[in-house]
């Protein structure tokens, strides 16, 4: 909890009004970086899913690295890390079937519906993307059992009107 706040203090700072052009254009540059680590972080993860899928050694390692991805994706407070682990599980969800990564479903799932009804959009739009995949990828008495809370998450979904720009 520590580092998330501490990460989170760096960005209050970061994010702060500030008249100092120099200061300003530092964040800029911090900003774009960070963005771009994040582009980084999820093309490494999907080309890992995509092309040891097949590799038995390496599936306990991502099926690991998958279900860190789902623990902090619960906890994070930051839009960007949520929207990251979101894609990040779409991809082990994707790639691998269920009865590869089946220790993981359910907590999948679970950060699908959680984040599929946020007031954030972008973060609300990558949660019901995720559970679509998993309802797709999902054998169909998972998708039964689950059937009511994914039927409430959706009809929840409506009580959001849509962001002024999107």
């Amino acid at each position: 909890m520590l580092a998330v706040q501490g990460h989170a203090d760096m960005f209050e700072f970061l994010e702060a009004e500030t008249e100092d052009e120099e200061a300003r254009n530092g964040y800029e540059l911090i900003l774009k970086g960070y963005e771009d680590a994040i582009e980084e972080a999820t093309a490494l993860a999907e080309n890992l899913y995509k092309y040891f899928k097949n590799n038995v050694e390496v599936q306990g390692l991502l099926t690991f690295f998958t279900s860190q991805i789902c623990h902090k994706c619960m906890e994070s407070p930051r839009e960007e890390m949520i929207k990251v682990g979101l894609c990040i599980i779409d991809d082990a969800i994707d790639y691998f079937s269920y009865n590869e990564i089946k220790n993981i479903w359910q907590p999948c799932l679970e950060v699908y519906l959680k984040h599929s009804t946020s007031e954030i959009h972008s973060i609300r739009q990558a949660g019901c993307f995720g559970l679509g995949i998993w309802i797709k990828k999902s054998p169909l008495d998972q998708v039964q059992i689950a059937y009511n809370s994914i039927k409430n998450t959706l009809v929840n979904c409506l009580n959001y009107a849509p962001d002024e720009d999107n």
